[in-house]
């Protein structure tokens, strides 16, 4: 058991931090990033894209806007929204993180785990708040969906994050969708979206 809680803490660390260096949340848009910018303001269809990784088999859909990059050592996959005007300066953006469980974790529960997730994240990010916890059913299983605020140590900027996770074939599955404090609406409908059309069952 204390192996699993030390395990699922680091897991808790990787998912608040692994994109960060990823992410422009400091840089204004250049000219490369003028298109995203442009076609986040038009009005169109938006054409929904499918990957499937090829280990894990898991498929996540995502709006034909938002870039995907693929599996790194920390995350299976991440997706960053365009950004939306030449002010913005942060992508919001989401990241999933698959990872095995160790032997003897049979008996650890799905609360165990959140718990043990949302107390390390605690003392990640400065004026932590916790938004709201709940159960729910994903991929036909038992999952926990929590929200919480609070201020990047290494950034400075206040963030809002939404994380998804649950136990599925003997592996921890957790998505964090990561946005700008107070502009968490903007793609909240897009994300859920993304939650909810992860496949991997």
């Amino acid at each position: 058991m204390n192996h699993f809680l030390s395990l699922s803490l680091a897991f808790s660390l990787i998912a608040v931090q692994a994109i960060q260096p990823e992410n422009p949340i400091t840089a204004k848009p250049g000219l490369a990033d003028r298109s995203c910018v442009e076609q986040s303001r038009s009005p169109r269809f938006q054409e929904w894209l499918k990957h499937t990784d090829d280990t894990t088999q898991i498929t996540v859909s995502y709006p034909d806007t938002w870039k995907l990059k693929t599996s790194n050592e920390k995350t299976l996959f991440i997706l960053t929204a365009p950004l939306e005007n030449e002010q913005d300066d942060f992508n919001e953006n989401m990241n999933m993180i698959v990872r095995k469980l160790p032997p003897g974790s049979e008996n650890v529960t799905l609360a165990d785990l959140g718990n043990s997730v949302e107390s390390k994240t605690a003392t990640l990010l400065d004026d932590y708040k916790l938004e709201y916890s709940k159960e729910l059913q994903w991929n036909e299983g038992d999952a926990k969906e929590v929200s919480y605020t609070g201020k990047s140590k290494t950034t400075g900027k206040n963030l809002h994050f939404i994380q998804r996770i649950t136990i599925n074939q003997g592996r921890l599955i957790l998505i964090t969708y990561t946005a700008q404090g107070g502009r968490e609406d903007i793609y909240l409908s897009t994300a859920l979206k993304i939650f909810d059309r992860t496949v991997f069952n």
